[in-house]
């Protein structure tokens, strides 16, 4: 394998096998991979063949968009669903997370209003602040007492605003102080978005999400999740009151001009949905390889299955990168722009598929890679 260019990005064409990668006739165990509780999993993409979708009942493409003839019952089924796990009034599936985020935000603010964010909220996140027709302020990471005196000074000056976070962050694996944010929500008379694209299926007893694990989900006004992660499927959604699907649907561009996702995703998102609650060995799965990740490297606990580890400069972590794939071990370096400068890692991204054992072995491989560095 050649040397890995430290200042582009590339693309490899790699086959997925379930907790392994095959990439130029090599097997990686993999651990870049957002398939946390390890659904992508052969004998239950078997039962949803056999008792769900017969391969005569579906087809592989829905060449519409949803305001055309694209809407098909699928979707209905699945967003009842959804609405019924999280407890709320609707849900509005849209092609793919980023396209919620990078849309909702748009469709939903006016001139008059102001969105707040986290500094480290998603890409996604970023883009529908930047197309929002609105004022907008981004408060020092998980930092509340920044937050309220953004708050404290901006409050009484706009109509609405928009306090918009992630539950789980992507690149830290840290939580959001949710129960003070949840209090500074009713304080100032704010609305609160929550995305949950880390969180959905993983935490919760029944997979909903941090929300939900913590009794918040009642004073979350929006929540937005992804089916491509631990669902293992495709597609976004919207969680939210029917007042604000309606505003979306009428309004929001990724949704009005996409081409609407086929009836096999669907179906196979509301065959995972159903059986959510079902899945809490694998939570506690992830949960024990993240705790034994952590003690084995000496560092602290993650507050989840994502594990940062920073090495500091783009050369550094392409290096570590290339030393882990020769060994048989995909993770990817996560480089400067996508985090700050001082801030390239690698980012470890565990799940339910991975075996304690191979946790060890894993473990005592960065042990010996970065006793080599000092």
């Amino acid at each position: 394998m050649n040397e890995i260019d430290a200042s582009t990005r590339q693309l490899y064409s790699v086959s997925s096998r379930q907790r392994y990668l095959l990439f130029e006739n090599k097997q990686y165990l993999n651990f870049s991979s957002n398939d946390y509780l390890a659904l992508s999993d052969i004998n239950l993409q078997r039962e949803f063949i056999e008792k769900v979708a017969p391969f005569d009942s579906f087809v592989l493409s829905n060449p519409s968009s949803r305001l055309m003839t694209g809407n098909s019952v699928c979707y209905d089924n699945l967003e009842k669903k959804l609405a019924s796990l999280f407890k709320k009034e609707s849900a509005l599936v849209v092609s793919c997370g980023f396209m919620a985020n990078s849309s909702l935000l748009p469709a939903l603010v006016d001139k008059g209003d102001l969105i707040i964010a986290d500094k480290l909220v998603h890409a996604s996140v970023v883009d529908g602040v930047r197309l929002a027709n609105c004022d907008f302020e981004r408060f020092k990471h998980n930092d509340t007492a920044a937050l309220r005196r953004i708050l404290e000074r901006k409050r009484g000056d706009y109509n609405r605003v928009y306090l918009v976070v992630e539950s789980i962050y992507s690149m830290d694996g840290d939580l959001a102080p949710l129960e003070e944010l949840v209090r500074l929500k009713k304080e100032f008379d704010l609305q609160l978005y929550v995305d949950e694209a880390h969180a959905f299926g993983v935490r919760g007893d029944d997979g909903a999400g941090l929300c939900s694990e913590l009794g918040l989900t009642d004073d979350i006004d929006i929540i937005v999740v992804t089916l491509g992660k631990a669902l293992a499927s495709q597609g976004g959604v919207v969680i939210s009151s029917l007042e604000v699907r309606s505003r979306l649907v009428n309004s929001m561009r990724g949704l009005i001009f996409s081409t609407a996702l086929p009836d096999v995703s669907l179906l196979w998102s509301a065959f995972l949905v159903e059986r959510l609650g079902e899945f809490g060995l694998q939570r506690r799965h992830l949960e024990q390889l993240s705790k034994r990740l952590c003690d084995n490297l000496m560092i602290e606990r993650s507050q989840s299955h994502i594990i940062p580890i920073i090495l500091g400069s783009n050369e550094a972590v392409c290096k570590a990168q290339l030393d882990l794939r020769k060994l048989g071990y995909w993770v990817t370096a996560i480089r400067h722009p996508t985090v700050a400068k001082g801030g390239e890692r690698l980012r470890i991204s565990l799940s339910a598929g991975v075996t304690i054992e191979e946790i060890d072995d894993f473990s005592s491989i960065l042990l010996s890679l970065f006793k080599k560095k000092e």
